[in-house]
C-alpha cells in the first residue's frame, strides 16, 4: 500500500487483490508523519486493522510497515513504535493461535486417514531439526 492515511484500504480492496491478482501477501504502510500515526493514532490503527483483518480473512500474509519518510530518523518515535507493535502483537496473537489450531486439526485428520506426519520437537536446536529433516529426505520420508 501507499500510506494508509492517503489511500485507506477496505476489506474489499484486499479481497479483490487476492481474487484478481492472486496475491498472497500485502504490505500495510503506516507512515509516522505526513498526517499518519503520530498525529492520528486511532484513525491509523483502525485503517491498519481493516487491512490486517481482511488479510487474515482471506488467508494471506500482511506486512505491517511502520514507515518513516520526512522524519528521516527511525529512532525518533521508537517508544511509540514499541508500544504500537506490542499492541498489534497481542491483537494478532488470537488469530495466530486460531490458525495454529486449524493447522493441527488438519494434520491430525491426515494422520487419521493414514498419512504419516513427521513431527519435530520445536525445542530442538535448529541444527538438530535440519539434521532430522535431511535424514527423512534421504530415507524417502520413512
Amino acid at each position: 500500500s501507499m500510506g494508509l492515511q492517503y489511500y485507506p484500504w477496505t476489506a474489499n480492496t484486499v479481497t479483490n487483490l487476492v481474487n484478481t491478482w492472486k496475491v498472497t501477501v500485502v504490505r500495510a504502510a503506516m507512515y509516522t508523519m505526513e498526517n499518519g500515526y503520530i498525529s492520528n493514532p486511532t484513525t491509523m490503527k483502525n485503517n491498519l486493522k481493516t487491512v490486517v483483518d481482511a488479510a487474515i480473512s482471506n488467508g494471506i500474509y500482511v506486512l505491517i510497515d511502520w514507515h518513516i519518510l520526512s522524519d528521516g530518523n527511525p529512532n525518533t518515535y521508537k517508544d511509540q513504535a514499541k508500544a504500537f507493535f506490542d499492541e498489534m502483537s497481542k491483537t494478532l496473537e488470537i488469530a495466530i493461535h486460531q490458525f495454529a489450531k486449524r493447522q493441527m486439526t488438519w494434520f491430525r485428520g491426515m494422520e487419521k486417514r493414514g498419512i504419516k506426519i513427521h513431527w519435530l520437537d520445536g525445542e530442538l536446536p535448529m541444527e538438530d531439526k535440519v539434521r532430522r529433516v535431511m535424514e527423512l529426505l534421504k530415507d524417502g520420508g520413512d
